[in-house]
């Protein structure tokens, strides 16, 4: 009996471990499917449909897998694919189960990243009120596990949605508060952003001098740090063009001409940032006209014009159109 038992617990142990390496090759095999339909899908050159296809294919795949990281890494390439398209709704969608799904698995990691995403889609779409809740939904968690980072960066996302709607001092304290715990980590990118808003916060409320002095302190993160390793493009260019626009505020034309003429000329800028490109020539343009050079005065202003044009930036079509306007009133013509 006792040699019949312990065949029997060994059977049974040869048969678990079998099953247990059959189900982890059949969840690799599922893995290399999704990973197939997620490739398909970021290739530009397909039409719209096609990808929403290869997307809905991985997303039924993905429904197989367990509730593990590899399953919300895959979710989260899905929404962000989603968002790459324009299908907003289908990426708030996938954001609301993947928080449901998260609370469910007890993952505070990747339950913070949800409220995140679902706080950067109320963010574009200009819903402030539920960002900063969804953005405090995510730094609660942050702070619970001790991750300064995620703090910091919850604290410059709510910055920036304060200033979007006008709450500037509400802005302040976030980027401040931001700083105070991105500097325990000593994260550039994130300092170097939450500079950023702190300038252009100043600069909204006229404290040129504050603004100043935080636009130059992001110039110097700018040009001493690799930004382009963490993923930002094209900082210095921002960096820049942002200290032109405070000396072209306090009528130092000739310094703001000068910052707008190196940013104009960081490299890939026209193919990498067409708008920022548009903005820095527009501001140019501007600084000139006011020191009464007219040379390439209009071509400067039309030539921003039409990248916001075919762009459709609304607001920014209209401050091109003014622009030219002064042009013409300076020039004593009308056009």
């Amino acid at each position: 009996m006792k040699r019949f038992f312990v065949f029997t617990i060994i059977l049974i142990s040869v048969f678990a471990c079998n099953n247990i390496s059959s189900t982890k090759e059949n969840n690799s095999a599922i893995q290399d499917s999704i990973q197939y339909y997620i490739q398909n899908a970021h290739n530009f050159e397909l039409p719209e449909n096609e990808v929403v296809q290869s997307l809905n294919k991985a997303q039924d795949l993905i429904k197989t897998l367990p509730r593990d990281s590899v399953y919300f890494k895959n979710k989260i390439y899905v929404a962000f694919i989603y968002d790459n398209i324009g299908k907003k709704q289908e990426f708030k969608n996938t954001v609301l189960e993947l928080i449901d799904e998260a609370i469910q698995a007890k993952d505070s990691f990747y339950l913070a990243r949800a409220y995140t995403y679902l706080g950067e889609y109320y963010a574009d779409n200009v819903v402030m009120d539920s960002a900063v809740i969804n953005f405090q939904n995510a730094e609660k968690i942050y702070f619970g596990i001790k991750d300064n980072i995620g703090i910091g960066r919850m604290h410059v996302k709510m910055a920036t949605a304060k200033h979007k709607v006008r709450d500037y001092l509400g802005s302040e304290k976030s980027a401040v508060l931001a700083l105070t715990y991105i500097r325990l980590e000593n994260n550039k990118l994130l300092e170097y952003e939450a500079y950023n808003i702190l300038g252009i916060t100043c600069l909204d409320i006229k404290d040129y001098e504050k603004a100043k002095e935080y636009f130059q302190k992001a110039f110097k993160i700018a040009s001493e740090e690799q930004l382009i390793n963490f993923g930002s493009y094209q900082t210095m260019a921002v960096s820049l063009n942002n200290l032109g626009w405070i000396n072209l505020k306090t009528s130092n034309y000739r310094e703001a001409l000068s910052y707008f003429n190196q940013a104009i000329q960081e490299p890939d800028l026209l193919q990498e940032y067409p708008a920022l490109y548009a903005t820095i020539l527009d501001n140019k343009a501007k600084a000139k006209l006011r020191l009464g050079d007219f040379s390439n005065l209009p071509n400067d202003f039309y030539e921003s014009l039409k990248i916001r044009e075919e762009l459709q930036l609304v607001p920014e079509i209209v401050n091109s159109r003014i622009n030219l306007s002064e042009y013409y009133e300076k020039k004593g013509c009308f056009r």
